[in-house]
């Protein structure tokens, strides 16, 4: 499955201009529930700057910074690890792993950015994967199920059964904790 099925578009990023203070940012994090803020170029549509993490934030902390006083740009990080949209959430993992962050910026095959992932994105999907099988994913993201050595009619009636099942797969919602 590429990882343009479950990454964050662009669109819905949380994402914030350099000027903006430290705190505004963490306030976003918090409000948005999320591990990592997108700095964007102001000057340019869809061009990403840098990136805060949670790492970011608590290095602000340990450093003594005034959240008021210091913008992101002080603390955000300008060197981004990218993943091409068609990777597979393992290829996508191993740059992860490879470049040690949790977070990655998506982009196509042009270089345009598409959006963002991060390492519990990758999990997620891991764990629905687990939960479905022995149902399999296509590229797009969407459950099939596996070939069959029955015949045509025990097959109309075993896809009834597992078409709602897959259905229920799809739908999950992740709990919080």
């Amino acid at each position: 499955m590429h990882i343009s099925a479950f990454m964050t578009t662009a669109e819905k990023a949380v994402q914030c201009p350099p000027e903006h203070s430290i705190r505004s940012v963490l306030d976003l994090m918090i409000t948005n529930r999320v591990g990592s803020v997108l700095v964007m170029d102001p000057n340019k549509t869809l061009r990403p700057l840098g990136i805060v993490t949670r790492t970011d934030m608590l290095e602000a902390y340990a450093k003594g910074l005034a959240v008021d006083d210091h913008t992101v740009a002080e603390i955000m990080h300008t060197t981004l690890t990218a993943v091409v949209d068609t990777m597979s959430k393992d290829e996508a993992c191993k740059v992860l792993e490879t470049n040690k962050k949790h977070h990655a910026v998506v982009i196509d095959k042009e270089g345009n950015f598409k959006g963002v992932i991060s390492t519990m994105d990758i999990a997620m999907e891991t764990a629905k994967d687990a939960r479905a099988w022995p149902w399999i994913r296509q590229d797009a993201g969407k459950f099939v199920t596996p070939a069959s050595p029955r015949g045509p009619t025990e097959e109309a009636e075993g896809h009834k059964k597992r078409s709602s099942f897959i259905q229920y797969i799809d739908n999950l919602e992740y709990l919080d904790i």
